[in-house]
């Protein structure tokens, strides 16, 4: 006999298409479960008062990996069970490390949305291999601006890695969760310095290390935060070869950006991701996924995937037939892929 759920939808006031947006969710949450061997069925949106209700079927009682993975949901507000005649909130042990507004709190001109961040995060580790059983998770955003994507990993524990060529959006970052984590009373570490490889100066480096906790401070257990202001490509010396689960970006959306495409200048996006994709690859483990968004006026998604093809990447079988183009602008129609290290 199924059991019947039902999720209160958190408002989003910042999201331009709403019936756009649901579409995503339910994409989400069919993933995600299927990520951990759960069907969710007959999955329906319905209006709640001022609110909406996601409604949705599994033929088990949803276990506790399954409850935590709901509440990490990009939509999450409050999971309810149906009990014949009865509605019961269900109760979820699952704590982040941080609250939501450590990436929400900061605002500035041409910020990634944290809702459509998190979802990007949560399919991309849904659908990844996890060939060596660790169960730290590490993230990079190899164009990672002031860090929403990495405050959206760090929120639920996991090892945050960025790269952005502006110092300014790194200093900016820096000030921003250096005053975070003292107003918030976190045990941290932090150090600045310069990367040197082969005896030159690569980039400026920003590491954060925190505890969750004071107990966790005193066995030394902390999640690690890394930057480097350095070009996309170049600052991936920087970290560890094959030591990434998923690499999530929100490219530039506009036509002005330049990336490098041997000796040549490009405005496409495809031209910008030529030029990273291998120094990206050598980051990611076997099994990996990485997750991009991008505006489909610049490049259509068949050229976005063809080149993934050319570095190694081949488009998740589980997402390639998901719509999740949705509009954000008069300027900007956002595309999601995902993909997998071979």
């Amino acid at each position: 006999m199924s059991k019947q759920y039902a999720i209160l939808m958190k408002p989003q006031y910042n999201i331009a298409f709403e019936e756009e947006y649901h579409r995503l969710c339910v994409a989400e949450l069919t993933l995600v479960l299927k990520g951990i061997g759960v069907q969710a069925t007959e999955i329906n949106i319905v209006q709640a008062h001022k609110g909406h209700m996601m409604t949705f079927s599994c033929e088990c009682i949803l276990s506790d990996e399954a409850k935590e993975t709901v509440f990490k949901l990009s939509f999450f507000y409050m999971l309810l069970e149906n009990n014949g005649p009865n509605t019961n909130i269900v109760p979820i042990g699952y704590e982040p490390v941080f609250p939501e507004d450590l990436s929400t709190r900061l605002k500035y001109s041409g910020k990634t949305n944290e809702t459509i961040t998190r979802l990007m995060l949560n399919i991309g580790l849904s659908v990844m291999d996890r060939l060596d059983g660790r169960e730290q998770v590490s993230i990079l955003d190899p164009m990672c601006g002031k860090g929403t994507t990495l405050f959206e990993a760090m929120t639920d524990g996991y090892d945050a890695y960025g790269i952005d060529e502006n110092k300014g959006a790194i200093h900016d970052m820096s000030v921003y969760f250096s005053r975070y984590l003292k107003e918030g009373h976190y045990k941290h570490q932090m150090e600045k310095g310069k990367a040197i490889v082969g005896g030159k100066n690569v980039g400026e480096t920003l590491s954060f290390k925190v505890a969750k906790d004071k107990e966790a401070a005193k066995r030394k257990e902390f999640i690690e935060m890394k930057c480097i202001a350095a070009d996309a490509a170049k600052g991936c010396v920087v970290f560890k070869k094959n030591s990434i689960d998923v690499i999530a970006c929100d490219l530039p959306y506009g036509i002005a950006h330049i990336g490098k495409k041997g000796k040549q200048s490009t405005r496409s996006i495809v031209g910008i991701l030529d030029g990273a994709l291998d120094s990206w690859d050598r980051l990611l483990k076997k099994g990996g996924s990485i997750a991009l968004a991008w505006n489909t006026f610049t490049d259509s998604k068949q050229e976005i995937v063809d080149c993934l093809g050319r570095h190694g990447f081949v488009e998740c079988p589980e997402t390639e037939h998901v719509d999740f183009s949705h509009r954000v602008s008069q300027a900007i129609n956002r595309d999601l892929v995902f993909a997998l290290k071979k």
